[in-house]
């Protein structure tokens, strides 16, 4: 699916792709979500709302988001992996709720992700009390010194959190226009990123 403009900055809380409870099983893949624009909070890309468990994001493109291209609010056993989550205002590409329920503690896989974000904040302060996998990612934009949960790149790796990630260039076709075409010599293929389709999201010309 090709989704976007979005809320309009009328509507809060939403996202392009929303994902809600127990789904085992489930996998959103391939979509395209883009311009989503919030009134007070959210507009994030791909939204796993409470409880979500179990869901597979994968092959997934956002751009120009509110928020977080990825946000789980709570929920554990969810994968975001092999997406691109361009350009954000907030929060960059991660954002996690660190909230227990009923016994069940959150966990969230990160791994082999492209994020890119000129505004230069790329996982929200507070997913790393959320336990799981974060490696193989790669993140560009400008450096600074609290973009990885109130931390700069190196301290955040150190600590733990990151495993296997890079901050470099991905080499991109031009980012100016959202063509995200990786040159054959990407930092990005290199730690095991697979480039998809992503100009075959949405609708096609048919006779119905």
């Amino acid at each position: 699916n090709r989704i976007g403009d979005l809320g309009r900055n009328l509507m809060s809380d939403m996202g392009g792709v929303y994902t809600l409870g127990t789904s085992f099983g489930t996998r959103v893949h391939h979509n395209i979500v883009h311009d989503v624009n919030s009134l007070n909070y959210g507009g994030w890309g791909l939204y796993a709302d409470e409880g979500c468990e179990g869901v597979v994001f994968e092959c997934n493109l956002t751009w120009n988001t509110a928020d977080a291209g990825m946000y789980q609010h709570f929920g554990t056993g969810c994968v975001a992996r092999n997406n691109i989550f361009g350009p954000s205002r907030e929060n960059g590409a991660l954002r996690l709720k660190p909230v227990t329920k009923e016994g069940i503690a959150p966990s969230f896989d990160f791994c082999r992700n492209l994020c890119y974000n000129p505004a230069g904040c790329f996982v929200a302060k507070g997913s790393d009390e959320v336990a799981g996998v974060r490696s193989q990612n790669l993140f560009f934009g400008p450096e600074d010194d609290c973009g990885f949960d109130g931390k700069a790149f190196d301290e955040w790796q150190s600590a733990g959190h990151g495993r296997g990630n890079v901050f470099a260039d991905p080499k991109f076709a031009d980012a100016a226009v959202g063509d995200v075409t990786l040159a054959k010599d990407s930092p990005a293929l290199a730690l095991g990123f697979v480039e998809f389709d992503w100009r075959a999201a949405g609708r096609r010309s048919r006779d119905w």
